[in-house]
């Protein structure tokens, strides 16, 4: 079942992307793109990377997409009242002029929910980035060896 804010998200980032041509002011150098494993039975796992903004304009990382998954969200970690937690930048990211922006386990990162497949150590997944000036970023997260005790843990995502 589909939530009226992931709705509403798609809905935002089609209108945007579709009504805002691609601007010279933004150049975005990606890097670093990891896929972890998801854990047996979950139905969700996180892509971690890096991306620069080199261009003399801020931008805006305004959604993702992947084939191989229903629904593709970008997430921040919260801590209220000593109780971690995550949601969905429903309005994306901002990315500052000349800004590095470096998407871990810990920060924000981009939430793959409902793998169509399963995934090996290794593998290439096609992931699409769509930013507000400098467009729609093609790249391959590399899927990384399950280790027990890592933060892969995204099961808690249901319902986003």
């Amino acid at each position: 079942m589909t939530s009226p804010l992931r709705i509403g998200m798609h809905l935002f980032t089609a209108l945007v992307l579709a009504t805002a041509p691609a601007m010279a002011g933004s150049r975005i150098e990606v890097s670093s793109a990891q896929m972890q494993p998801a854990m047996p039975g979950a139905d969700s796992t996180a892509v971690y990377l890096k991306f620069s903004n080199t261009g003399d304009e801020d931008d805006r990382l305004l959604g993702a997409a992947a084939r191989d998954f229903g629904a593709v969200e970008i997430h921040e970690m919260t801590n209220e009242d000593g109780m971690m937690g995550m949601r969905p930048l429903i309005y994306g990211l901002k990315v500052e002029a000349g800004e590095t922006l470096d998407l871990n386990p810990l920060t924000t990162h981009i939430m793959l929910i409902n793998p169509r497949r399963t995934f090996k150590a290794g593998q290439k997944v096609p992931i699409s980035l769509h930013f507000l000036k400098a467009g729609t970023i093609q790249l391959k997260a590399t899927v990384q060896p399950y280790r027990p005790g890592a933060n892969t843990d995204h099961t808690g995502h249901q319902g986003h």
